[in-house]
């Protein structure tokens, strides 16, 4: 096997070594304007080398197991030009146990899942037939394998699903696309006529028109937004810009930075997220990393590198793909739900505001600081506790870590995204630049 190549080609070099060895295979079955347009499968293996040697790293990566003796050469001498850093590579025991397979998911076939998007294509055209659908089934199943000179060995396999697809409507005033996504990944049981239904009632609001002015409004982001919006906090949050000393949430570790009801966390053993496994690209056990609690802020996400550089510990957040170093990434990330609010009972208490229901990331600013400026892909006003209609050419601005503390509430529906997981949010106080 291509490990225990490497490993005899490692011996007697004097080196300390990682091997990551990868496998993906993934099925694409696409839609475009309600119709089939493709299905294609791609599979990719590689494998990465990191080299320690004299205290510094050297790294290669190759798909051709044909040149294991030139990805040794070539890791080694580059460690002669890397950077000097006293990693200490690491042997976890006692790795968690992650649900990554479902086996009703493993046994689908792909005639399954092609017949599941015409489906459901023929359910929303029932009720919608101007609407155009684009739609796309993934399938990706993955194999990891990590081992190092300290004695470390293991690997993972982690099978996702997903279903994602976007309508179009054209409308005297322009086009409007709509979107949903559903992470299948545990179950690829989805009620198609519960799904069309609620894509039809989003469409029937599409098409009612709002005005709206420049001003401060109360806010709800629903899943989609609120990714982007906890997205700043995890840019924030990533140890390298501590490191670089470079972020808003220097010296905040302790400290009150939000509403005491407000909880993230970062969890790389959440099942079925698309980014669980037991152990991270060093070899560090996954966890649950409280970033946010009651309100205060605990961590950073570090990965062995960033860690062993400031003196603290990794969190396993260090993400790698055979053709590259771990570098420090989010796993999936989880807002606690914090109310027994459902949406509508959110929606019925707003004398004047907006519901977002998607943005786009086109006029971002200082992102280190914060700072953001979406334009609204679709938002909805509402007035008296009402939807009223849809909103047009507006932007959402502010800065993160402001209104973090305008967060009234935490609704209690959580919409899985993946690598998200996500109730609505109520903010005050928003800043919404209107067009017009």
């Amino acid at each position: 096997m291509v490990w225990e190549d490497l490993k005899a080609l490692l011996k007697n070099k004097g080196v300390a070594y990682d091997i990551f060895y990868e496998e993906k295979v993934k099925e694409i079955f696409q839609f475009r304007q309600d119709q089939p347009y493709s299905c294609e499968k791609t599979e990719r293996r590689g494998v990465g080398l990191r080299v320690i040697k004299d205290g510094r790293i050297g790294f290669s990566a190759t798909s051709d197991f044909n040149k294991l003796k030139q990805l040794v050469a070539t890791a080694i001498t580059l460690s002669f030009y890397g950077e000097r850093i006293p990693l200490k590579l690491p042997n976890e025991k006692d790795l968690p146990e992650v649900k990554t397979v479902a086996n009703k998911t493993s046994l689908i076939k792909s005639e399954k899942l092609f017949s599941l998007g015409e489906e459901l294509i023929a359910l929303i055209k029932e009720k919608e037939p101007e609407i155009k659908i684009d739609l796309a089934i993934e399938k990706e199943n993955c194999y990891g394998r990590l081992l190092n000179s300290e004695g470390f060995d293991a690997f993972y396999e982690r099978l996702t699903l997903e279903l994602s697809f976007e309508g179009l409507l054209v409308l005297e005033e322009g086009l409007v696309w709509l979107y949903d996504f559903y992470n299948l990944s545990e179950n690829p049981d989805l009620d198609l006529k519960k799904v069309a239904e609620n894509f039809s009632l989003l469409a029937k609001l599409a098409k009612k028109k709002a005005q709206i002015s420049t001003g401060e409004y109360s806010v709800i982001l629903l899943p989609f937004p609120a990714a982007h919006f906890f997205s700043l906090l995890f840019v924030g949050a990533n140890g390298k810009q501590l490191e670089k000393q470079a972020t808003p949430l220097i010296n905040k570790e302790g400290k009150k930075i939000a509403p005491e009801f407000l909880n993230v966390i970062d969890d790389g053993t959440y099942p079925f997220g698309f980014n669980t496994s037991p152990f991270d690209g060093d070899g560090i056990k996954r966890q649950k990393t409280k970033v946010i609690e009651n309100g205060i802020f605990c961590n950073f996400l570090f990965d062995l590198t960033t860690a062993q550089k400031l003196g603290r510990k990794s969190t396993g957040n260090g993400e790698r793909s055979y053709e590259s170093l771990p570098r420090i990434q989010a796993t999936n990330i989880c807002l606690l739900p914090a109310s027994d609010y459902s949406l509508e009972r959110m929606i019925k208490n707003i004398n004047e505001g907006i519901l977002i229901f998607s943005m786009l990331g086109a006029g971002q600013s200082n992102v280190l600081a914060g700072e953001f400026n979406w334009v609204i892909n679709l938002g909805f006003k509402i007035e008296k506790g009402e939807l009223v209609g849809k909103i047009k050419d507006c932007m959402f601005a502010g800065n993160f870590y402001e209104y973090l503390n305008r967060i009234l509430l935490i609704g209690s529906e959580v919409k899985d995204l993946g690598n998200y997981f996500l109730p609505p949010i109520l903010l005050e106080k928003c800043k919404i630049v209107a067009k017009n």
